[in-house]
């Protein structure tokens, strides 16, 4: 398994996928679009869905370690963090979140559409199963 800032990495890119395809159909100007996924792959955001997740009952045992895992990565702190304008536990909510998100993408691509689904972040009109046939597709191109 890749250490917890590669997971991170790489669910913060699945995380504002998700959210870019959200968004996507209804037709957006173009500002309006970004500003609609840059409010939801914020740290604030990510951390309010991290409370969400730990409040509720959804995650196993063992999705609930790998956020833990996730919240004690250490790293370099972004400036945001650093210069006061956004704190610890803030930005450590959301790199366990992501880390989360990476791990299952990795491992249970279609546990990773339940809890986004969970969330209320995959597109009204992504079909879970369209997502496995196109993802199950690259695994075996990228062989």
């Amino acid at each position: 398994m890749s250490g917890p800032g590669a997971l991170a990495f790489l669910g913060d890119a699945v995380w504002e996928m998700h959210l870019r395809q959200k968004f996507l159909l209804p037709g957006l100007h173009l500002q309006d679009y970004y500003e609609a996924v840059r409010s939801r792959v914020c740290a604030e955001a990510q951390a309010r869905c991290y409370d969400e997740l730990v409040a509720g009952a959804l995650l196993t045992d063992r999705e609930r370690e790998v956020l833990r895992w996730g919240s004690n990565a250490s790293g370099t702190v972004p400036r945001r963090v650093a210069g006061g304008k956004l704190d610890r536990l803030t930005y450590r909510k959301a790199t366990a979140l992501e880390c989360l998100v990476g791990f299952l993408h990795t491992s249970q691509p279609e546990r990773c559409l339940e809890v986004l689904h969970s969330l209320h972040y995959l597109a009204p009109y992504e079909s879970p199963m369209l997502f496995l046939r196109g993802w199950y597709y690259w695994q075996a191109v990228a062989k």
